[in-house]
């Protein structure tokens, strides 16, 4: 059984335009999981360049 289709498997869910919707949902998704990685992995690089500066300058004794 699948979950999209649910209990029913003669129920007409099927066809190119139920394709397409699920398709779309499903990108959508994904394009938020990856805006969301690597916004994470900015935030987590910028922490690391301030570190970074931070003992530098402290190794300068500024």
């Amino acid at each position: 059984m699948s979950a999209l289709i649910g209990s029913d498997w003669k129920s007409d869910r099927g066809g190119p335009a139920a394709e397409m919707i699920r398709a779309a949902g499903f990108e959508k998704k994904s394009i938020r999981r990856r805006i969301t990685a690597v916004r994470d992995t900015l935030i987590v690089l910028a922490m690391q360049i301030v570190f970074r500066a931070t003992m530098f300058l402290r190794h300068l004794n500024y």
